[in-house]
């Protein structure tokens, strides 16, 4: 009777018991709900960050999936919650462009604003939408609950969006942008490999950062030990790193800083 997962995302982290707070509302909800914890690591606050692991996770996880998602540094304030439904998945969150990464390549069908409160736990916090208002409306969903009973219906092109890093592909150049450090340091850029390929046209890239030359190799054991590299990572995006290091720490980088790419 486990039905559809439920994807849990947040920046809590795991010494508190936020994250095991709002598994037990889900299983309050709905008992035989199945969860998948996709990460509880987002850096706190960090919607860009968190919305880059919503759209590297996306292509893996199971078809109809609910996704709940939260990184909410506006928890309390007029910023909507929604429910977003896409061809594959539905997504539960706040409305500040957590999920408009994963949008970018699983549109949405439609969406709603939670206001239909029988679907909240009673005595709502303003400061715990995770546990009062996200975990429940995904359980019921899981539950069976229809998608449209959820909340009034709100046009998917009002959707909060994010200003996203960019990427620009000169003649001469791309000039791309860290969009997220992981926690071993490596340093993920906004350039995609399928771009990066066609504009290379079978040249080698030179791949700069901070003054410092990164290498293009196919994988971490092609270096030497504490040597930089530059890589395509398994999201599919040109990354840097140092092997047996930490990147980022190593060089002073930090999400936003611009990463350049040219002809070998």
């Amino acid at each position: 009777m486990s039905g559809t997962p439920i994807a849990l995302l947040t920046d809590y982290g795991v010494r508190d018991s936020y994250v095991g707070v709002l598994r037990a509302v889900i299983h309050q909800v709905w008992p035989w709900a199945t969860i998948l914890d996709l990460c509880h690591d987002v850096p706190p606050c960090n919607v860009m960050s968190g919305a880059w692991l919503l759209a590297s996770a996306g292509p893996w996880l199971p078809e109809r999936c609910i996704v709940c998602a939260v990184v909410d540094p506006t928890v309390g304030s007029d910023r909507r919650a929604v429910a977003i439904e896409t061809e594959h998945l539905r997504l539960v969150g706040p409305d500040n462009g957590l999920f408009a990464m994963l949008l970018e390549d699983d549109p949405p069908v439609r969406a709603v604003e939670l206001d239909q409160e029988r679907w909240f736990l009673p005595h709502r916090s303003v400061t715990f939408d995770g546990r009062d208002v996200f975990a429940p409306v995904a359980a019921q969903l899981a539950r069976g609950v229809r998608f449209a009973a959820l909340g009034s219906k709100i046009d998917p092109a009002s959707l909060e969006g994010l200003d996203l890093p960019t990427t620009s592909y000169g003649d001469d150049r791309i000039d791309g942008t860290i969009v997220h450090v992981d926690r071993f340091g490596n340093s993920i850029t906004t350039i995609r490999r399928s771009r990066l390929e066609d504009w290379l046209a079978g040249s080698q890239p030179i791949v700069e950062t901070a003054g410092v030359r990164f290498p293009f190799v196919r994988t971490f054991a092609d270096v030497a030990v504490h040597d930089p590299l530059a890589y395509v990572g398994s999201a599919g995006n040109l990354e840097i790193a140092v092997r047996d290091g930490d990147c980022a720490a190593t060089y002073d980088l930090f999400q936003g800083a611009e990463v350049v790419v040219r002809r070998g």
